[in-house]
Parts: C-alpha cells; sequence; structure tokens
C-alpha cells in the first residue's frame, strides 16, 4: 500500500493510522473493513485508506508494531564527528567517570551527563552509540560493575550483603543488580564474591 501526502498533512497521518487500527480491533475482524478518509481542506485532495481484506488481531497489531517501528527510525540520523573531536570527548567523558563517579548518583540521565560535559545531547548520544557502541544505560551499569568489583576485592574478608552492595554501586534494586552483573561478568554477584574468596583461602 502506497500514501502519496504532501508535507502539510504528513504530521497527521500516524495519530490517525493508529487510532484506525485501534479502533478496528475493537469493533472486531470478522465484518468490519474500514474507509477511512482524511480531508487535508480546501487546497488539497482527500485521500482515504482502504482495507479490502479481512485483518485478524495479529495484523492488527504487528502493522501498528510497524508504523511506530518506522517512526522512531525516522527520527534517528548520524552525527558526523572529526577524530580531534572524538578524541577530546573520549578523554572528557573518562575524566567525569574517574573524577565525579556519576554513575553512583541516583537519577543521573543522559541529559544530567551532557550538562556535565557541557555538550549537546544529542552529540553525546552520538558518540556513545555510534563510536563507543554501547547505550548510555549499558555504560553506566557497566562502571558501577566495575566499582562493584573493586569494592568486592577490597573487601573479601567481610560478609557482603548483595541489597547493600547493589545501592552502594548506584543499582536501584538487586535484581537490576544480578542482572548487569551477569551481563558483564558472566557471573552472578554471589557466584563471583565465592570464587573470589577461594582463590585468596591457604591451600
Amino acid at each position: 500500500m502506497v500514501i502519496v501526502i504532501s508535507n502539510t498533512v504528513e504530521s497527521l497521518i500516524p495519530i490517525r493510522f493508529i487510532l484506525l487500527l485501534l479502533f478496528t480491533a475493537y469493533r472486531g475482524f470478522n465484518s468490519f473493513s474500514p474507509r477511512f478518509v482524511l480531508s487535508a481542506g480546501n487546497n488539497l485532495d482527500a485521500f482515504s485508506l482502504k482495507y479490502n481484506y479481512w485483518m485478524t488481531k495479529k495484523n492488527i497489531f504487528t502493522r501498528l508494531r510497524e508504523v511506530l517501528r518506522q517512526k522512531k527510525k525516522s527520527k534517528a540520523y548520524a552525527v558526523q564527528l572529526t577524530s580531534e573531536q572524538i578524541e577530546s570527548m573520549r578523554h572528557r567523558l573518562q575524566e567525569l567517570v574517574t573524577n565525579k563517579k556519576p554513575f553512583l548518583q541516583k537519577g543521573y540521565h543522559i541529559r544530567d551527563m551532557a550538562d556535565d560535559l557541557e555538550m549537546p545531547m544529542y552529540q553525546l548520544s552520538a558518540f556513545m552509540n555510534q563510536i563507543l557502541g554501547i547505550s548510555f544505560s549499558d555504560y553506566m551499569n557497566r562502571h558501577r560493575i566495575i566499582y562493584c568489583e573493586e569494592l568486592i576485592l577490597a573487601e573479601l574478608g567481610t560478609k557482603k550483603d548483595l541489597d547493600d552492595l547493589a545501592k552502594n554501586c548506584g543499582f536501584n534494586n538487586r535484581n537490576s543488580f544480578t542482572a548487569a552483573f551477569k551481563k558483564f561478568t558472566g557471573r552472578k554477584p554471589f557466584e563471583y564474591i565465592k570464587s573470589k574468596h577461594s582463590q585468596v583461602r591457604p591451600g
């Protein structure tokens, strides 16, 4: 299905199209074959979206996901960075992480990091995704786990409470801590701690 739309009414289509899909799902799938007409005014031709075949519930939500995914993709764009900019951003980011440890701060978002680095948020996001190959969330979690490993090694002689350890490393709860720990180390926290204890025991 091909839809040709003028720039004037282009922004109206995703919302109305989604509403049409939801309305179709609500009315049922066995006897509803809608014709949806959108008028753009006297100066623009009216156009319609017509379904000539029966649709199932699976088709409805598959098409809905496609529309939302396509809309998200349309907002993505590449940011061109010079080699000098890349090295500068890499250095500044590492300096921020080492000195300020933002990964330990509650509610610290990519906008806060962009402000600390004095750069546009879209540029920081592009740098992380395109150059470092990692999302902001994973970047923060990776540094939290590195910090956690340092705490574990520094306090091997003491008993660890995983809930306290999670909070001390910047995680909101034990579940997210365990998931991130396993993702970046390949082991669960208690398995990692147990292995480190066994390494320092006298033979």
